[in-house]
């Protein structure tokens, strides 16, 4: 068995340069493939955030996805996921299809949790920025989550239905 990290920032990636953090993995049964699903945070600089994933055959040795981020950002302070894509959690539904629930960041407005989903847990597909892409806004004013949401820890049910626990944080607390 391996002992220390299995993932350290990469020199070479300038979307994770600065850390590694936030991770979910995902075992599928269908290829053997393990998916590690993490968040990079960019250096130097204000330390933007996306996501990208690894995957490994054994559980021990992992190999960085070419494709990396699949969950970019546009650095447009005014949308949605403009600033951090971070926190990312992965189901598969019934049919096969990956759902990756994650924290999206908007200056001004905080942190929501998006939705994307992947028909092979690589290449993620997400609705047009507004409501689509946002999965879960923040509470009602005066409610425990009504300055930022984020954190996702999706689970899918044995009738089939999604389950979703996350961090709520009130105007007050950050």
């Amino acid at each position: 068995m391996a002992t220390g990290p299995v993932l350290q920032p990469s020199s070479e990636d300038w979307w994770e340069s600065g850390s590694v953090l936030h991770c979910d993995v995902h075992y599928d049964e269908s290829s053997g493939t393990w998916f590690l699903y993490y968040t990079g945070v960019m250096s130097p600089g204000y330390g933007y955030r996306q996501i990208n994933v690894a995957t490994s055959s054994d559980g021990e040795t992992w190999t960085r996805y070419a494709g990396n981020p699949v969950i970019t950002i546009d650095y447009d302070l005014t949308t949605v996921d403009g600033v951090h894509a971070h926190m990312p959690s992965v189901v598969v539904d019934g049919e096969g299809t990956f759902h990756l629930y994650y924290a999206c960041y908007q200056n001004d407005v905080g942190n929501r949790i998006c939705h994307a989903s992947s028909e092979d847990g690589l290449a993620w597909t997400r609705p047009d920025y507004g409501a689509g892409r946002v999965a879960l806004d923040l509470g009602e004013t005066g409610a425990f989550d009504d300055a930022s949401v984020r954190e996702p820890d999706v689970s899918v049910a044995p009738d089939g239905s999604f389950q979703m626990l996350y961090v709520g944080t009130p105007v007050d607390e950050h």
